[in-house]
């Protein structure tokens, strides 16, 4: 019973040994199964390279990786294995464009780590793809298409190949074999993109060039070149016979060449791309091929084209107007640029799926752009310098492989200038001239520079030359309108599209070479700037200049004569070039103007002056020239009257006219002491005080007055009597020298002041006795009264007369007694 119990429980412990081993095989051999599993899809992963816009993190891979394997990578209870990524290196600090990441299999899995290879996969930044891919920062996830269809349908005996049809969203399309030594894959494998064979690839891929010729010109390319010519050579099975079927094949074989791979026995693939390199040029772009990786290492990897038909687009800029804008430097064909679009709204006429952009160089060409075939919509959206911007939307066809080149026409900017200039008065600033001046008539020459310089700043002393030049004239209103009515010589003017005229960005100098009559020419060189402005056609930029001008004018000065005393209210008869005279009249600054003197003769003489002046007879003549100088013609009697005539440096007249005083008359009335009037005393006028220069003599009437006239105001005089009447004496002073009076006058009309001086004291009007002053202010008239003594009666004792008196009867009575001794003596002898 023991030893049956004893066995009972021995074979228990052996039952326990077996079902442990038993459960460690199985789950060794799920673990082995597993661990094939992993390793597969990892080697899968490990082809592909994974592209991110931006810097990608460990999330990101753990959220996507376990995605791409889970329909291959499940455990018995149907549950994803977990898989980690670890990067070779520090993502924060390294600044690479290619990472690789280690896969770690989670401990929980029945997997051991000795049995899987733990993959390491790259993944790779490209910042260029971030904008195509509408700017994605996600890991791009692999391309998978279905074989929906295989046969053997193009196959003739051993020359065998596959005939392939595979899903894509676009529908279903033929494939070929890119591998001849493997098997083809099934029905309904999933097959994953792992290249894309484009234009740009040809440039470092044999592969990719030699595929896309042989699928582009191959059969049910776009360029199929059909069963002939015969490319076998008339070797094999074809014996020379070229149909679809062989051609389908040696299309197939091409691929599988081109690939790198086998190529049939008589070489057809092989002979096929030889003749498609010596006769025919490369895929154009827009072709791709898109190269298919099937599930399983030891199946063919398959191709399929699309094909986009690409073209290029270029675009000239030329300008609208070439007479305006060429050979000026504010216009350039440079910076131009413009949208491409794919879509117009023709009802509010805005553009959409902008997807290039043309930008012009100095000769108006632009870029080069690629474009799929199509219809396609161009848009200005920056104008180059001095152009307005282009409102047109052109509508463009790009053909397959040509360059469709289109125009577009830009137009220069421009000043629709109206008046170019006008003319003021200088000192009214109006368009109304003074005078009998005109505005009409100035001559203006105006020079265009076809560029833009410092402001203010004549090209000219840059030694810049004009492109046009232009002489207009001003009409009656001062103005000069920038038309060819206006246009008195010189080249034709810059007119716009519809012709009417118009000035081109640039530089403007306008210099006055003719004053119109009445005006002093004006030397001022404007320098007026058109700059561009905004994106219109037309700009604003263009300020007319006002041109003032001074009106060229007579400026008289009446003064007194050797004074400076201004003299008002003096008339002058002004007798102008047409033989019309005026009369103008000096202030009460002795001042006159007369403005805008016309070219021709003139005539000026004084006509009237207040009392106490001597009318000036000089005439002043003069001539006003044609380019406003002035001549005087005229000469001047001093004895009439001084006139000083000169030509300031503005080109204006100046005068001085002076007069003379009016003379003054000088009446001498003689009486004795009794106050009667003694005739026949005679009076002599000297101008010097030793009496020896003789002026004028007179003798007093029966009144016994004399009168003399003329005598200059402000001269000085010396009165003596020269005889007395009979029975007088003449007057002699206390030394018994003869009676000098000297006399002086002085007067100032204007004030109404006459003075009259006697031996040096004044009298005037108010005075009395025996030295007045009488008359009108027109003719003055000094009085002065002198006393001769009788010789019949003595002085008085006493008197200052009475010693020169005795002196002379003394003396008198001495001679006579003398005289009576000499007639004693020679009667005695």
């Amino acid at each position: 019973m023991k030893k049956r119990k004893s066995y009972r429980v021995s074979l228990v412990i052996l039952a326990f040994f077996f079902f442990i081993i038993l459960e460690k095989n199985v789950y060794a051999e799920m673990g082995k199964e597993e661990g094939d599993r992993v390793i597969k899809c990892f080697s899968e992963l490990e082809k592909k390279e994974y592209v991110y816009a931006e810097k990608p993190d460990v999330n990101q891979l753990e959220s996507i990786f376990p995605e791409e394997i889970e329909a291959t990578m499940e455990d018995l209870s149907k549950k994803m294995i977990a898989v980690s990524w670890k990067p070779e290196c520090d993502l924060k600090s390294t600044d690479e464009s290619e990472y690789y990441f280690h896969a770690a299999v989670d401990e929980k899995q029945h997997i051991k780590p000795e049995d899987v290879t733990l993959p390491k996969i790259k993944v790779v930044i490209r910042r260029e793809e971030k904008e195509e891919e509408n700017k994605e920062s996600v890991l791009e996830k692999a391309v998978t298409y279905k074989l929906v269809e295989k046969s053997t349908k193009y196959n003739n005996g051993k020359l065998r190949v596959g005939y392939f049809v595979v899903k894509t969203n676009e529908g279903n399309v033929n494939a070929f074999c890119a591998q001849h030594q493997l098997d083809a894959p099934e029905v309904n494998d999933i097959l994953t993109r792992s290249a894309v064979y484009t234009k740009q690839t040809d440039k470092t891929s044999e592969i990719s060039r030699r595929l896309r010729k042989a699928l582009y010109y191959g059969w049910g390319g776009p360029a199929d070149i059909g069963t002939g010519p015969n490319t076998t050579g008339g070797r094999g099975q074809d014996k020379g016979f070229i149909n679809d079927a062989s051609h389908f094949r040696r299309t197939a074989l091409a691929a599988s060449v081109a690939n790198n791979n086998s190529d049939n026995t008589f070489g057809y693939g092989g002979l096929f791309l030889k003749h498609l390199d010596k006769h025919y040029p490369d895929a154009p772009d827009g072709f791709e091929v898109h190269m298919l990786r099937a599930p399983r290492k030891d199946n063919q990897d398959l191709v399929f084209y699309r094909y986009n038909p690409k073209g290029k687009l270029v675009l000239e800029k030329k300008s609208g107007a070439v007479e305006m804008s060429g050979g000026n430097g504010c216009y350039s064909l440079e910076g131009a640029e413009f949208g491409v679009y794919t879509g117009f709204n023709s009802a509010s006429g805005s553009v959409s799926g902008e997807i290039g952009r043309l930008k012009t160089n100095k000769n108006g060409k632009s870029n080069e752009i690629t474009l799929n075939a199509g219809t396609y919509y161009i848009k200005e959206l920056k104008a180059p310098p001095g152009f307005a911007l282009s409102t047109e939307i052109k509508t463009v066809k790009v053909s397959p492989e040509k360059t469709t080149a289109v125009e577009f026409y830009d137009f220069p900017q421009y000043a629709p200038v109206k008046i170019l200039l006008s003319k003021v008065d200088a000192e009214t600033n109006a368009n109304v001239p003074q005078g009998k001046a005109s505005l009409r008539d100035a001559r203006f020459h105006v020079k265009f520079y076809p560029g833009l310089w410092e402001k203010n700043k004549d090209p000219a002393s840059l030694g810049k030359s004009p492109a046009r030049n232009w002489i207009f004239a001003t009409d009656e209103k001062g103005i000069v309108e920038y038309k060819d009515d206006y246009l008195l010589n010189g080249d034709k003017l810059y007119k716009d599209t519809e012709g009417v005229p118009a000035l081109p960005l640039g530089t403007l100098t306008i210099q006055e070479t003719r004053a119109p009559d009445g005006y002093l020419l004006n030397p001022e060189v404007f320098v007026i700037r058109i700059t561009p402005e905004g994106n219109k056609k037309t700009v604003n930029t263009y300020r007319r200049p006002v041109v003032p001008e001074q009106a060229l004018k007579l400026e008289l000065v009446k003064q007194q004569e050797g004074t400076g005393t201004a003299i008002p209210n003096v008339e002058f008869e002004h007798t102008m070039p047409d033989g019309t005279t005026e009369v103008v009249v000096t202030d009460q600054a002795g001042k006159l103007t007369i403005k805008g003197l016309q070219q021709g003769r003139h005539k000026l003489r004084e006509a009237a002056v207040m009392d106490g002046y001597l009318l000036n007879g000089n005439v002043v003549i003069f001539h006003v020239l044609e380019n406003g100088q002035i001549t005087l013609e005229s000469e001047h009697d001093q004895k009439q009257g001084d006139i000083q005539f000169t030509v300031t440096e503005e080109g204006h007249v100046k005068v001085k006219v002076e007069d003379k005083l009016a003379p003054f008359r000088l009446a001498v009335h003689k009486k004795n002491e009794k106050g009667t009037q003694l005739p026949d005393a005679e009076f002599t006028l000297y101008s010097d005080a030793e009496c020896k220069k003789v002026i004028t003599k007179s003798v007093t009437d029966n009144k016994g007055c004399l009168t003399m006239e003329g005598l200059e105001t402000g001269k000085t005089y010396y009165l003596k009597e020269t005889k007395a009447p009979r029975g007088y004496r003449l007057p002699v002073d206390r030394a018994g020298n003869p009676v000098v009076y000297e006399i002086r006058t002085e007067s100032n009309p204007v004030r109404n002041e006459f003075v009259f001086y006697v031996n040096g004291k004044a009298y005037d009007a108010s005075s009395g006795g025996m030295f007045t002053v009488g008359g009108t202010k027109a003719n003055r008239e000094i009085n002065i009264t002198v006393i001769n003594t009788s010789l019949k009666k003595l002085p008085a004792t006493g008197s200052f007369l009475m010693i020169p008196v005795v002196i002379t009867g003394v003396t008198l009575e001495i001679l006579s007694l003398k005289k009576r001794r000499r007639k004693d003596d020679e009667k005695t002898d």
